[in-house]
């Protein structure tokens, strides 16, 4: 395993990021999360946190998040602030931990710089606090929008983002050293996010193992 970019800590090729599949049976949820808990790898509750959380507390495993996109909607920085702080709480209550190994906040901008800073306060806060390790950027909106955001902002110790977006958001990753996850193609039905180093590190997405 490498060092994941400024986070210094060394991480498995492969993330698991949990959904519910198409047609699931009885017991699917038990059954995926023991599975995702077996590959001692990074696993993202990030769908239904509630359920993916509880099912996978306690048992050690490194766990990432992603949210805080409702900030868009937030009339000044506190609000956005409360916006981060609700979801933390949330996802710390499901997995029953007082920490989350990863939380990537969820930009699909341009947004007001009050709302960009409220959430950024929130989650330094959180940082500081030990309620969150590390920091990332889920780049879900325009990649324009998400480098402008990111050049002004240098807070995150990782991102998240399309294939597409590497060529616009790769350069500025490699130049602050912060860890990349792509994502890719669905494999065997998995959506994959693949981290760009090599080895390549992947986020493996799915409701099936």
């Amino acid at each position: 395993m490498e060092l994941f970019g400024r986070t210094n800590i060394p991480v498995p090729p492969v993330w698991l990021s949990l959904t519910e599949p198409e047609n699931p049976e009885p017991g699917w949820a038990q059954v995926l999360c023991d599975s995702a808990v077996a590959a001692n790898t990074v696993i993202d509750i990030s769908q239904r946190p509630g359920l993916f959380g509880g099912l996978i507390a306690g048992q050690g495993s490194l766990v990432m998040a992603v949210g805080g996109g409702d900030c868009s909607r937030a009339s000044d920085a506190p609000w956005a602030k409360n916006f981060i702080e609700a979801k933390l709480v949330s996802v710390l209550s499901c997995i029953r931990q007082d920490h989350l190994d990863f939380f990537f906040l969820d930009y699909a901008g341009p947004w007001e710089e009050a709302q960009i800073n409220g959430a950024l306060e929130a989650m330094e806060s959180a940082r500081t606090e030990g309620l969150i390790r590390f920091a990332g950027l889920n780049a879900s909106g325009h990649d324009l929008a998400t480098l402008a955001m990111w050049q002004f902002h240098d807070a995150f110790d990782a991102i998240l983002m399309s294939p597409d977006s590497f060529p616009t958001l790769g350069p500025l990753a490699r130049e602050r050293r912060v860890g990349a996850l792509i994502r890719e193609l669905e494999i065997e039905g998995n959506p994959v996010l693949r981290r760009t180093s090599t080895p390549v590190p992947t986020m493996a997405t799915g409701g099936t193992r």
